[in-house]
């Protein structure tokens, strides 16, 4: 059987790299695309306009971006109902992931993180039978490091670009003064996953980090012209060391 290691060199190939952010171009929340000179996408303004903690705003770091259509798109549509394969591939770059950036992780917090946890389904799955779950259950370390501390409220739907924290709930005996990460599989418009970390904010966690493997973009969708920049500079070769700096401006 491959290593984590031996799948993540045999697919690295197929992730889009993150691009750094610069003005007018690249979201400087979520490394999105933008035009027309604006700071964040659509979906980051509206979450950071209807409420969503600042602290947030620089708070969220994918691990890769996926084009949608593309090969690594493609697995990240089908793990959830493919075999164990692409659930392998999504384990090995996380574990990889986090491995290699313990130390930005850990300044982006304000020291290590006491868990990972992952955004509850809002469809009534239960956490154990989560796919996301079943892939963090694929690698020890990862494993370990999980708690189920966040819980969805049944009835109570977040919309697409909505700030909805009262939609989860979590223990604070559970968080309280902890440092948390969030993993999340697919970054579309971030509502959720947003308002998830604000579920833990407001029940008293110190830190939150919101780590998506993957920026979903859309390169012909039209809200961006062909050739804009950025569906160049995610073509680039991928470069699992990149990390936004503390101060997020140009940089390219």
């Amino acid at each position: 059987m491959a290593t984590t290691s031996e799948i993540f060199q045999a697919n690295r190939s197929l992730f889009g790299s993150v691009p750094a952010y610069r003005t007018g171009e690249v979201c400087e929340s979520c490394f999105g695309p933008v035009s027309g000179g604006y700071l964040r996408c659509f979906g980051c303004h509206r979450l950071f306009t209807s409420g969503a903690p600042s602290s947030l705003e620089t708070g969220i770091v994918p691990m890769t971006v996926a084009a949608d259509p593309s090969p690594w798109y493609t697995r990240l549509a089908t793990y959830k109902t493919f075999g164990a394969q692409h659930r392998a591939l999504l384990a090995s770059l996380i574990y990889t992931y986090l491995a290699k950036h313990e130390a930005e992780i850990a300044a982006a917090l304000g020291g290590g993180p006491d868990y990972l946890t992952i955004v509850p389904s809002t469809r009534g799955l239960p956490v154990e039978k989560q796919p996301l779950r079943g892939v963090l259950r694929m690698v020890q370390p990862l494993e370990e490091r999980f708690q189920p501390v966040l819980t969805h409220v049944p009835g109570c739907a977040v919309p697409r670009n909505g700030y909805r924290p009262e939609c989860f709930t979590a223990d604070p005996a559970d968080v309280d003064g902890t440092r948390a990460l969030v993993i999340e599989d697919t970054w579309v418009t971030g509502a959720k996953a947003v308002s998830a970390a604000g579920a833990l904010l407001d029940a008293g966690a110190a830190s939150v980090l919101i780590l998506p493997v993957a920026r979903r973009v859309q390169p012909g969708s039209g809200f961006h012209r062909p050739d804009h920049p950025y569906f160049t500079a995610i073509q680039r070769p991928y470069d699992i060391s990149f990390w936004p700096p503390s101060e997020r401006d140009d940089f390219f």
